[in-house]
């Protein structure tokens, strides 16, 4: 048998002629090879024309970073999870507005059950545990599994803030007494910084104080002074007036105020339970009044967001937790010693752990599976392309007004990436 190479063109119409039971082998296997091909073309081109027929374009302007490309599926999101309706068929940039936009090919049935309130986002794979879970599973899903998680969470929280408090509390306060001296000397170095910017906002508050005062005078003569007086009346009929007396005559002016200064120290150290009470209920009713005062309440309002704003403050105040917290060497040696290789705190975290063992199980089936016992395809998808370590990129649609009018063909939308903040 000759295994050498065979002729092609004009040598292979020669050698059909030469030897007809193999020419005729050949012409027959190229009649069928043509046929098919044939049919294989019609088949093409009937699918697609229906393609081209049934479908409903709606074009989407992408965002920075979104690497969409032709084939990608496009879903429906709905409380059964997501349905594919379409995919991308085609991606180009827009000089118009400087960044790429696709084209998709949505199904008629599922294109008429949008609207014009559609939102459109592009995910990518890997995404963190939660940018998968609230972006692939459907909404109730979802909802369900927070459910179960706080259900589980309030009826153990008691017994798990009885059990975790003490320890907590102690390690903080170990904590503390370690970098206390960190911090004060982290303070003491931007202590100019502070007293500076602070300084700055409470010169703003002292150029409303007029404002302040004439708003909060006669609150303090409603609630607050009838009771400083009827209290400062009682200590000073049990205080030692004729003892002060003969100091200030004696000349002793600062002893007679020390003397003053201790009896009423001690006053109020043992006042009686009801005169205490009286106290703060009248401290209790002033700040509620000044609170619900608008001019008060707002003044101090802009000046706690004026603080709360200040990113110099804030950039000082940094700077002293990094120096005696998040830098400090003292912190990661306390936490691995005290924390992280601690048998008491692994062993209540490990009491912790099983005792939401169950709910975590629930949590995961519910996650995993649909109500037919399945697994859900969009954990599948996300599964695989994970698995695979490659990158998995879809579309996902929703319309979140019903009332909104019905969407038209070859509309243009604009989409966000998925797994971000909107």
């Amino acid at each position: 048998m000759n295994l050498g190479k065979q002729p092609s063109g004009l040598g292979a119409f020669l050698a059909v002629r030469s030897q007809p039971i193999q020419g005729m082998t050949l012409v027959f296997g190229a009649l069928v090879w043509i046929a098919a091909l044939g049919m294989v073309f019609s088949s093409v081109k009937t699918v697609q024309s229906r393609v081209a027929r049934s479908v409903q374009l709606l074009f989407v302007d992408l965002p920075e970073g979104a690497k969409v490309s032709v084939g990608d599926p496009v879903f429906r999101r709905t409380a059964r999870g997501l349905i594919r309706i379409g995919e991308t068929t085609a991606v180009v940039k827009d000089e118009k507005v400087g960044r790429d936009r696709c084209e998709l090919a949505i199904l008629p049935n599922a294109f008429a059950e949008l609207n014009a309130s559609v939102q459109v986002t592009c995910w990518k794979t890997p995404l963190d545990a939660e940018a998968a879970i609230t972006s692939l599973l459907p909404v109730e899903v979802w909802r369900q599994a927070t459910e179960l998680i706080k259900g589980d969470w309030h009826s153990k929280e008691e017994a798990i803030v009885y059990v975790w408090r003490p320890m907590i509390l102690e390690l903080f306060s170990e904590y503390l007494s370690l970098v206390v001296d960190d911090l004060r000397a982290a303070g003491r170095r931007h202590e100019g910084e502070v007293w500076i910017l602070a300084e700055e906002h409470a010169m703003e508050l002292t150029s409303q104080w007029p404002v302040i005062q004439e708003r909060l005078s006669p609150i303090l003569q409603k609630h607050l002074n009838p009771v400083l007086g009827r209290l400062i009346h009682l200590a000073a009929t049990d205080a030692p007036k004729v003892e002060i007396a003969l100091l200030l005559a004696g000349g002793h002016h600062a002893d007679a105020f020390h003397r003053m200064l201790d009896f009423l120290a001690g006053y109020l150290a043992n006042m009686p339970e009801e005169h205490r009470l009286d106290l703060l209920e009248a401290i209790h009713d002033t700040w509620k009044a000044a609170h619900e005062d608008t001019v008060i309440h707002r003044i101090f309002l802009k000046t706690w967001t004026d603080v709360a704003e200040d990113r110099r403050l804030q950039e000082v105040l940094l700077a002293i937790y990094r120096e005696a917290v998040a830098d400090n060497p003292r912190t990661r040696e306390f936490l691995r010693k005290r924390v992280l290789e601690s048998r008491e705190v692994q062993d209540r975290f490990y009491d912790l752990v099983e005792a939401f063992g169950p709910t975590a199980s629930n949590v995961v089936a519910l996650c995993l599976f649909d109500e037919q016992g399945a697994t859900r395809p969009e954990v599948v998808s996300l599964l695989r392309s994970t698995s695979l370590g490659r990158t998995l990129t879809w579309i996902t649609i929703d319309a979140p007004d019903a009332t909104a009018a019905p969407l038209v063909s070859e509309s243009v939308t604009s989409a966000r990436l998925g797994g971000t903040r909107p």
